[in-house]
């Protein structure tokens, strides 16, 4: 009786280790079509965020949160919330919240604190809150990856389109 225990135990953990195995790859190749957007996100804006203007630099971080932004619009239309357009509403709306609390934030964190004067913190904090938008937005593009390849929803099917450079 504890032969056939043993042995319908040892059946049971193979082809559950076969299945962990099979989610880690689901999940692994979420995180790579993930890293493929964003790593496309911050290319775009290489050139501004690589300029020694300020504002050129802010803008070019801020255009790579927008493209992040953007993909995962398009995949809550696309896959996820697809034919659902009050969700898909809700999503944009959500993100927008997202990306002027954050901006908000972390402006008012570096540059307005008590001990905040224009010698002290300086011009190299004016573009954090743009970082910090685009690093929740990475966070938030690799949820929606996840979620998809949780669910299988079409994730073998549908294009990942990624973004190209402006020329």
């Amino acid at each position: 009786m504890i032969k056939l225990f043993l042995s319908i135990f040892l059946i049971c953990s193979l082809f559950s280790s076969v299945a962990q195995a099979s989610d880690q790859n689901t999940f692994d190749k979420a995180e790579q079509e993930a890293q493929k957007v964003i790593d496309a996100c911050w290319a775009i804006s290489q050139e501004d965020r690589n300029s020694i203007d300020n504002s050129r630099a802010r803008k070019g971080i801020l255009n790579s949160a927008l493209c992040m932004r953007d993909h995962i619009i398009y995949l809550s239309e696309t896959v996820l919330f697809k034919g659902d357009s009050e969700t898909q509403q809700e999503v944009e709306d959500s993100l927008q919240k997202i990306k002027v609390g954050t901006g908000q934030l972390y402006w008012h964190l570096n540059n307005n604190h008590k001990r905040c004067t224009k010698s002290f913190c300086g011009t190299m904090y004016y573009s954090s809150h743009n970082s910090t938008t685009a690093r929740a937005m990475e966070n938030i593009l690799k949820d929606f990856y996840r979620k998809i390849a949780e669910y299988n929803d079409d994730y073998h099917t549908f294009t990942n389109p990624i973004p190209k450079p402006e020329k």
